[in-house]
């Protein structure tokens, strides 16, 4: 078993396993937990004032609007801070099946992939990300796939991306299917 900094890889002749999860700074936790708390303040007093505050008006359709917004804002700043501390990318071939899995607790994306048709095994720089913040990375590991490119660790260094495709290279070249 090799650990580098985010991935933990376990290879042999018959059987890859490279499984990549975060490492955040513990800054970005603590801003995320501060923002859902103002968010939080936010909804209940807009709540309280649209529904409970003066029950002789009509409620207002500006704030439900605003209210139904800010809902939606709330759900996807929530699940991109659980896919940014909490997801986890499995790579797992073995014989002539290859699983990839991105997930959060389990709950995601799972696709069975035929090892055959894996191709183009290559790194790529994340171009949202220009900076080495918090000690995250900004490179990860693409590939092939019939007529669909797979992303494996997109926030990962670059010497452990290369560590991995010379892996992921070495497997595929040694069990041709």
């Amino acid at each position: 078993m090799i650990n580098i900094h985010k991935t933990k890889i376990e290879y042999s002749q018959e059987r890859i396993s490279i499984i990549v999860s975060p490492k955040n700074s513990w800054i970005s936790l603590l801003l995320g937990i501060i923002w859902t708390c103002g968010w939080v303040f936010c909804f209940t007093f807009l709540s309280i004032r649209l529904f409970f505050h003066n029950k002789e008006t009509v409620v207002d359709l500006l704030g439900i609007i605003w209210l139904i917004a800010w809902i939606a804002l709330g759900l996807a700043m929530t699940l991109l801070s659980l896919w940014t501390h909490f997801r986890q990318e499995k790579f797992i071939a073995e014989k002539n099946t290859t699983s990839f899995e991105k997930t959060i607790f389990g709950i995601g994306k799972k696709q069975q992939l035929e090892s055959s048709e894996i191709s183009n095994i290559r790194s790529s720089r994340n171009i949202w990300i220009n900076n080495n913040a918090g000690g995250l990375g900004n490179w990860g590991v693409k590939f092939d796939y019939k007529l669909k490119t797979f992303s494996l660790g997109l926030r990962v260094h670059r010497a452990e991306a290369d560590e991995i495709i010379t892996i992921m290279n070495n497997y595929f070249k040694s069990n041709p299917q």
